[in-house]
């Protein structure tokens, strides 16, 4: 949809997934302990379970190792 043409509220909430979709995107290579201190000093709180689970995501489709 064109971005003219969204609510403030779906603005925010793309502006919102496009950040937490960027960051688990950032982290998607890190795996064990190194992904979840990567997710503590990286991702603000509200957003570590979506980030976790988008990251689960990733690796499972690009078969990164754990």
């Amino acid at each position: 949809m064109k971005s003219h043409r969204l609510t403030p509220e779906q603005a925010l909430l793309g502006k919102e997934w496009k950040e937490i979709n960027r960051l688990a995107w950032a982290l998607r290579k890190l795996t064990g302990e190194a992904l979840e201190l990567g997710i503590r000093l990286r991702v603000p709180e509200g957003m570590r379970e979506e980030v976790r689970n988008i990251i689960k995501g990733l690796q499972k489709k690009h078969g990164v190792k754990e």
